[in-house]
């Protein structure tokens, strides 16, 4: 048990932090990927249709980057 009621296989199959908030858990299905990295709802809508915006901040911002 990871300390969410998943074994740790599926909780890392399953569940992400976010890349700039770094809420965690988040359940991949529900967020915003790009990059192999995930966004929260909240991280989202403080870009507001700005994908471009979202996906350079996540590029310049992110330690999950490493390229």
């Amino acid at each position: 048990d990871c300390g969410i009621g998943y074994c740790c296989d599926c909780t890392e199959e399953l569940f992400a932090a976010c890349c700039i908030c770094e809420g965690w858990p988040l359940r991949k299905n529900v967020t915003y990927q790009t990059r192999g990295v995930y966004v929260c709802s909240k991280c989202v809508a403080a870009y507001c249709g700005d994908l471009d915006a979202l996906n350079e901040y996540i590029v310049t911002n992110s330690v999950y980057i490493t390229d």
